[in-house]
């Protein structure tokens, strides 16, 4: 979708790490390199990081809310996306003459989780298309399938 590379975010995998969070497609701090530490309201306190899927506030939110109640930190997970550049700079999804194909050639080419790997979570629709879910996401929500 970004043909010159630019706005590329790699996936951030770790040997060893036995979950795997998989979202949609990077946003603006994740393209630009910046973690979000803080939220007070509508601002955001961010630092540099190299350009990695949920460092915004969805990743903010999942770090310091969600992972804990699972007794996991950010470095105890890998982290995927499974578009890994933003559609015309944006957070919108491209049409799906465009999104098919790139969710097709983005995993083939990019998704590669640890052996290590036990528990894929799919952070909303797209993700759960992209493993192959069938149904609405709606209906597997909270649920473990294989396939």
């Amino acid at each position: 979708m970004f043909g010159n590379g630019v706005g590329f975010v790699p996936d951030e995998y770790r040997a060893g790490a036995l979950v795997t969070i998989l979202g949609q497609n990077p946003g603006a701090d994740e393209e630009a390199g910046r973690q979000v530490v803080a939220v007070r309201g509508r601002d955001v306190e961010t630092v540099p990081h190299p350009p990695a899927p949920f460092l915004g506030r969805t990743g903010h939110y999942v770090e310091t809310q969600l992972l804990p109640l699972a007794g996991l930190r950010r470095e105890d997970c890998s982290w995927a996306n499974v578009l890994r550049c933003r559609w015309q700079r944006s957070n919108a999804l491209p049409p799906e003459a465009v999104l098919g194909p790139a969710i097709r050639h983005c995993q083939a080419a990019y998704w590669h989780p640890p052996a290590s790997t036990r528990l894929v979570i799919a952070c909303g629709a797209l993700a759960h298309r992209a493993l192959g879910g069938r149904g609405s996401v709606h209906e597997w929500a909270g649920f473990v399938w294989t396939s």
